[in-house]
């Protein structure tokens, strides 16, 4: 029922512990093989109850990121939605602003 991205809820496995493994594994393969590689993390547990979307979008500005994926985040933002869940019932759709 759960999505792969929520690992840490899954029995037999251990979450954030298994994700850093395979990015450490990852980068130890892109090292040895000479190639580039480009990672994010994004950590989606209540990301919008502390974070405002004004500062998203700075923060994307003072690390540098390309203008084209701070123009994506931008116009995007107006558009995000989350969907509330119970095991078999979709309770409904919540605007995220």
């Amino acid at each position: 029922m759960l999505p792969d991205e929520q690992k840490g809820y899954r029995r037999k496995t251990r979450g954030t512990e298994d994700q850093l493994l395979i990015d450490k594994m990852v980068l130890k393969n892109c090292r040895r093989r000479h190639t580039n590689l480009n990672m994010a993390w994004i950590d989606y547990k209540k990301p919008y109850d502390t974070v405002t979307h004004s500062w998203i979008l700075e923060s994307v500005t003072l690390v540098g990121i390309a203008e084209n994926i701070n123009r994506l985040l931008k116009n995007s933002m107006g558009n995000w939605k989350t969907e509330l869940n119970t095991y078999r019932t979709t309770l409904g759709e919540v605007n995220i602003g």
